[in-house]
């Protein structure tokens, strides 16, 4: 993923070496280019081809040297067979094996996985462990997304809904209702936040009536910390209204909906959570305490618009920690 919640190396490799980028039914939208800044990822340098399937996307955001108006599929198979005609792209084994090697360099230095409260970045590299490579997840909108879109792997297409940008808050627990009832072999899971649960949890009752055993994973921090840092940046440190006086109990909620609710305090109690939210048969929440103050993990991008956070472009040229020189 690229853009507020971006892979370094990813940006790395369109800011610094990308000549080309082909966007394949992509928007360019605020989230996707971090209020589209300079360099997170997107360059001057940079020259774009798109392809969509509704013509009013192409160039909408950025100029296009060529635009393709069509089904994604359908074009891209018509592309590759046009490839091989003209005898394919020699350089596509070097091209991949650099990027290889610029992704063996990256290493996520995880925090205490021991604390009490947890740490948000330990409890996503726990569940990646936990849950099948098939499973299905939601994902909110909130600091917990943080966690999930730049570093927690994906194993196939689909698996991971997103709503993209401008932060609907209450999105990703009631999109994993559609998405169960869509593929109901699979598991699915909702990374939500205490303050996009609080705003949606009645689905509990829909889950419940409509006996769909999806499971809310809840980061429950008694806050909108995601609002509260901006505030906290934008204000000298000061917050108003993103700190809650009462924690939400998120277990004993869903049981009074008829569902199953667990609280998960330590990170060595998820594992037979997770077992038990998997086989349970119902819908489930855990509700996971972990700290306010929880580690971020370095992604790329920038969330605060422009007109509220430091000046925040990167050029091309400003730093190549992982890629190097390209080999070609």
């Amino acid at each position: 993923m690229v853009g507020w919640l971006g892979h370094p190396v990813a940006h790395e490799i369109i800011r610094e070496h990308a000549d080309v980028v082909f966007a394949v039914g992509y928007r360019f939208s605020d989230e996707a280019t971090s209020w589209w800044t300079e360099g997170r990822p997107y360059v001057k340098e940079n020259r774009f081809i798109q392809l969509d399937v509704q013509q009013q996307e192409l160039a909408k955001n950025y100029p296009v040297e060529a635009g393709l108006l069509g089904d994604a599929a359908a074009t891209l198979r018509e592309l590759v067979e046009a490839l091989d005609e003209m005898g394919g792209r020699p350089n596509a084994e070097r091209s991949s094996a650099w990027i290889a090697t610029a992704k063996s360099k990256f290493r996520l230095d995880l925090p205490d996985a021991e604390k009490s409260p947890m740490e948000s970045m330990v409890v996503a590299d726990r569940l990646r462990a936990l849950l099948p490579r098939d499973s299905i997840l939601s994902i909110d909108t909130g600091t917990h997304a943080h966690y999930f879109s730049a570093f927690y792997p994906i194993y196939g297409p689909r698996r991971l809904l997103n709503p993209g940008g401008w932060t609907p808050m209450g999105w990703g627990p009631a999109a994993i209702l559609g998405a169960k009832l869509a593929a109901p072999d699979k598991v699915f899971v909702s990374i939500t936040g205490d303050g996009g649960f609080l705003m949606i949890c009645q689905e509990i009752v829909t889950a419940v009536e409509w006996r769909l055993p999806v499971i809310w994973i809840v980061f429950n921090d008694s806050a909108l910390r995601a609002i509260r840092d901006g505030q906290k940046e934008a204000y000298d440190g000061r917050i108003i209204g993103t700190e809650f006086t009462q924690s939400t109990d998120f277990a004993a909620l869903a049981r009074s909906m008829g569902a199953v609710g667990i609280t998960v305090t330590r990170i060595d109690e998820l594992s037979g959570v997770m077992d038990r939210a998997m086989t349970c048969g119902m819908p489930c929440v855990v509700d996971l305490r972990v700290d306010p103050d929880a580690v971020y993990p370095p992604v790329a991008g920038v969330w605060y618009e422009p007109s509220r956070s430091p000046d925040a472009r990167m050029p091309r040229g400003s730093s190549r920690q992982w890629t190097g020189i390209y080999p070609g």
